[in-house]
């Protein structure tokens, strides 16, 4: 994605300058899914991050910078997952690597739900440069998911007529958790919901129709 090293600086110290700008990706996420980044100024997204708009300029070069910084910051978090998934594809047979990909995605989207927002309601404000960071990354996550199922099929455990469109179900659905938000979480928890999204999956793809319930 971003690499981080490209954005202006005027401090030489690099463990500085990665604190400070993952603390401005995250106030930055905080306040731009409240408000939409042409109308937010920086005083405010400094406000939200506990620094001064000069502290800010301290480490960006520009107030679109932070939009790369958001997108960076959203990549290290979901690093984890990408590897967990190629140890669950290796290690695991497709019914349960699966079940568990589910399990850890969405529990990732949950723990950064202004990031996932944010990428929802800015992407129209992003240059060619930043939406196109954005669409690798969400290719990336469908295709772990799209990787996961055609094991599944190769192995006989699944029938899917378009594994494609089912990995993308599977992710469209952990965004619903966040963009629903106001309504889901008034009748689940999020386990219940990720229990209820793999025995949906699962019920819908498995050649044997029972293996959804199994631990």
């Amino acid at each position: 994605m971003v690499a981080k090293a490209s954005i202006r600086t005027y401090s030489v110290d690099s463990d500085l300058v990665a604190r400070r700008r993952q603390q401005i990706a995250v106030g930055a996420a905080r306040v731009l899914v409240k408000k939409a980044f042409d109308a937010t100024t920086v005083r405010e997204i400094a406000k939200a991050c506990g620094m001064s708009p000069g502290t800010i300029y301290h480490y960006i070069g520009s107030k679109e910078d932070i939009i790369d910084l958001v997108l960076s910051h959203g990549e290290a978090h979901y690093k984890p997952f990408f590897e967990k998934a190629d140890v669950y594809l290796k290690m695991l047979n497709a019914t349960q690597a699966l079940k568990q990909a589910i399990e850890d995605y969405y529990r990732k989207v949950d723990s950064r739900q202004d990031f996932l927002l944010f990428c929802y309601q800015e992407a129209k404000n992003m240059s060619p440069r930043q939406l196109g960071t954005l669409l690798d990354w969400d290719r990336s996550v469908v295709d772990v998911f799209r990787r996961l199922l055609d094991k599944g099929c190769a192995s006989g455990e699944f029938v899917i007529d378009d594994v494609r469109l089912v990995a993308n179900r599977i992710v469209s659905d952990s965004a619903m958790w966040v963009v629903r938000r106001w309504f889901l979480r008034k009748h689940c928890t999020l386990e219940e919901y990720i229990d209820q999204e793999i025995q949906f999956i699962l019920r819908a793809i498995s050649r044997d129709k029972g293996v959804y319930n199994e631990g």
